[in-house]
């Protein structure tokens, strides 16, 4: 990912640290040196972000693993100075399901504080957690804080952050998903108005107002993201994917395939065996092997072999979910049994999006056939 670093993988999620994070240990350590704060002071600081931040990890985690109990995968967590974001594939479809991802987060700082406070306030009450000569036992407290506030910030009802998501959810059971969307959008670009305007004239928190840009921009995106599915609603993949199209055979090599590609204005191409999708293959990457590779390689061995194709019966936004994972132009379309029979490109998607109605209204009628003049015509066409 552009601009993070990779940490390493949890459940078998990528970990992501984006740079702006560095901007906090960086404040740590500036702030504290122009305080006059001593070196054992700011390690403990240093500690502590380190200790918000893992538990950030979990809470992410919670929706991540949440949310692999409904078929849905997560693409990676981001850390960032404002908290984590757990990158799903698509958020689940039913409200109950979407209710329950939505609280899996604040669960976990739920469960972490009330481990902690069991595990110490029976040995030295609340007022230990609070005892500033001990490192352990005030890093604890502070540790219980920051889940507390992390519960209260998070179920706030301002979509998209954890607590709208729980007001979409119980609205979609009553009035539906778009409707659902527009209202919790409308609450929580209010909630941002309130927390930027929080932010710069009680507070003088730019973090506040950053937060409050987020929510906002994040609320906008999200009421558009419903309208559109709303605008596919009913079309399946089958009603927009192109049946003509060009495959490349595995066994072809990169220089034919390059060439052909470069001759026939492609940028994507899927890749074939006896007919069965095998992956998609970019010119970039054709490019990079004829450069580099040796000259006997064959398309098969560059193949994009993680790419999931979808079949044709399949919603066209689910389709469009899958595609924006795939971070490709072109998603390939299979029957039950693996033989590639179409492809969805953004192009057809657009096409999709602006004569939607139409194709609604004609998903359920039968394709005519052409009168023998057309045909013939077709014909002449297709051949040519």
């Amino acid at each position: 990912m552009k601009r993070s670093f990779r940490l390493g993988t949890a459940a078998g999620i990528p970990l992501f640290l984006h740079w702006t994070f560095l901007l906090i240990p960086a404040y740590v350590l500036i702030s504290g040196t122009l305080m006059g704060r001593p070196p054992f002071g700011m390690l403990a600081d240093l500690t502590l972000v380190t200790v918000i931040f893992a538990c950030v990890v979990l809470h992410e985690l919670g929706h991540a693993l949440a949310a692999r109990r409904f078929g849905v995968q997560t693409k990676d967590i981001i850390l960032m100075p404002i908290g984590g974001v757990a990158r799903l594939e698509r958020m689940p479809k039913r409200p109950q399901e979407e209710l329950v991802v939505a609280l899996a987060g604040p669960a976990v700082n739920v469960a972490i504080a009330a481990v902690l406070l069991l595990i110490t306030v029976p040995f030295i009450g609340i007022s230990g957690l609070q005892d500033p000569t001990s490192l352990a036992t005030n890093l604890v407290g502070k540790t219980i804080a920051v889940n507390v506030a992390m519960i209260v910030f998070n179920m706030l009802p301002a979509f998209p952050m954890d607590g709208g998501r729980v007001l979409r959810a119980l609205l979609s059971i009553r009035i539906g998903h778009l409707k659902a969307t527009k209202i919790a959008a409308g609450v929580g670009q209010s909630m941002a108005v309130l927390f930027g305007l929080g932010g710069l004239l009680v507070f003088n928190n730019p973090m506040l107002m950053f937060i409050a840009g987020f929510v906002y921009l994040g609320a906008a995106q999200e009421a558009k993201a419903a309208e559109v599915e709303s605008s596919f609603e009913g079309v399946r993949v089958r009603d927009v994917m192109m049946t003509r199209f060009d495959a490349i055979p595995a066994q072809a090599s990169t220089e034919w395939a390059l060439q052909y590609a470069i001759a026939a204005n492609l940028r994507e191409l899927p890749v074939v065996s006896s007919g069965n999708f095998l992956g998609m293959l970019k010119i970039e990457d054709l490019a990079h092997a004829v450069a580099n590779g040796p000259t006997d390689a064959n398309v098969g061995q560059l193949a994009r072999t993680h790419v999931r194709p979808v079949q044709e019966d399949v919603s066209l936004f689910s389709a469009i979910e899958q595609l924006q994972v795939s971070e490709l132009n072109t998603l390939p379309v299979v029957n039950e049994f693996g033989h590639l029979e179409g492809l969805i490109t953004g192009d057809s998607i657009r096409a999709a999006q602006r004569f939607g109605p139409l194709l609604r209204s004609r998903a359920s009628s039968p394709l005519r056939e052409p009168p023998d003049e057309l045909r013939q015509h077709l014909v002449r066409m297709q051949v040519g």
